[in-house]
């Protein structure tokens, strides 16, 4: 039982001094701009314009109807993929980071738009 409350101890004493020197996390949820700069100025759009993409457009298409470019940018199975943060759903991570819900639109090798998901917080 000892052995198990010091290590309780050390890992809450670890964790505290990992967030030592770090500004603390403010009480409110992170806003629009202060999002949209922690995506690498990705806009942050609505769930329902995310869910109202249609199958078949083009990344330049997308870009254009959300007002800019989704700074990330990987693939996913061959498939080129960006995210846009969603707003509303932003909070901070441990490192005093805005994250939010994403939704992810993977693009075919000739652009057209082949899958989207809903991404949640921490997926």
């Amino acid at each position: 039982m000892r052995l198990l409350t010091l290590c309780v101890v050390m890992l809450l004493a670890g964790c505290a001094a990992a967030r030592e020197g770090m500004p603390p996390v403010p009480d409110r949820p992170p806003t629009e701009a202060e999002t949209r700069d922690a995506y690498f100025n990705t806009p942050v759009i609505t769930d329902d314009s995310g869910a109202a993409v249609k199958a078949g457009i083009t990344k330049p298409g997308l870009f254009r109807l959300f007002g800019g470019r989704a700074a990330i940018d990987y693939e996913r199975r061959g498939l080129d993929c960006v995210v846009y943060p969603i707003i509303g759903t932003q909070v901070w991570d441990d490192k005093g980071v805005p994250v939010a819900a994403e939704w992810e639109f993977c693009f075919e090798p000739g652009g057209a738009l082949a899958a989207k998901r809903r991404l949640q917080v921490g997926s």
